[in-house]
């Protein structure tokens, strides 16, 4: 809610592989719709819209996360 511009966001599991991805719609008052992974997702990246068409990211893309 109060987010003014589309984005795409992208879900990722535990091991960080992409689950699914989706757009979302700017919302400024209730109801906002919700966007859900199709999947069970730990990670959640958000992006501005046309990022996913932009860079390709979909299924077989692995987010790499940092060791401590």
């Amino acid at each position: 809610k109060n987010t003014l511009v589309p984005l795409d966001i992208i879900f990722f599991d535990d091991s960080g592989n992409v689950v699914s991805s989706t757009s979302m719609q700017p919302c400024t008052s209730d109801p906002c719709t919700s966007y859900a992974s199709h999947g069970p997702a730990r990670y959640a990246l958000e992006e501005p819209a046309g990022f996913l068409h932009r860079v390709g990211i979909g299924q077989g893309w692995r987010l790499v996360m940092p060791k401590n």
